[in-house]
């Protein structure tokens, strides 16, 4: 069992530098002599654009419902009883959750919108794709706080959403490397 792991791990270096060799060179060498960027990379830089504004899509969608959820909770909470003073920490996050979706929503519909336009977004769907996912991550934390213990037990959509939205913030991209496309689109020019 332990030979096997070196040999896996010596099949994958020499499947990633045969990719490299033969995949990546030949592009990085044509860039290098003409100046342009082959119109396969272009298309597939696309596809990565669509996937990353969907993934802003979905994260903007589960942190609306966590924004609802609590919004719900909060009102129960204020029918059952207890003072809009004695719930004061609890509206100051949800403003802020409202604030947070609203501004991943303004972001999302304007790269969208530019896409739908034909303009090369890849720097701002990965604003999109970063901006979106955290944001849901730090919405499902705060959901959480606001519920309480209630938000723990399984049958929780709090619950859902907390473990859910961590997935966000990996496909198409983790958030480290929206950050490297971000970061060198900017120093780019």
């Amino acid at each position: 069992m332990e030979n096997e792991m070196p040999d896996e791990e010596h099949e994958i270096r020499n499947r990633v530098k045969q990719f490299v060799e033969e995949e990546l060179n030949p592009i990085s060498q044509q860039v290098e002599t003409s100046g342009e960027i082959p119109e396969e990379i272009v298309e597939k830089m696309r596809v990565l654009d669509k996937g990353r504004l969907t993934m802003g899509a979905c994260a903007l969608g589960a942190s609306q419902k966590l924004l609802d959820l609590s919004i719900a909770h909060v009102r129960h909470m204020i029918q059952s009883g207890k003072s809009r003073s004695d719930l004061q920490a609890a509206q100051f996050v949800l403003a802020d959750m409202a604030t947070e979706v609203y501004a991943g929503r303004q972001m999302l519909y304007h790269a969208a919108r530019l896409r739908d336009n034909g303009k090369n977004v890849t720097h701002e769907a990965s604003m999109v794709k970063l901006f979106c996912t955290e944001t849901a991550g730090r919405i499902a934390d705060k959901a959480m706080d606001i519920f309480g213990d209630e938000g723990y037990l399984k049958e929780s959509q709090v619950e859902m959403f907390l473990r859910d939205v961590r997935l966000y913030r990996i496909f198409e991209g983790t958030s480290e490397i929206q950050r490297m496309v971000i970061s060198r689109n900017l120093l780019k020019h």
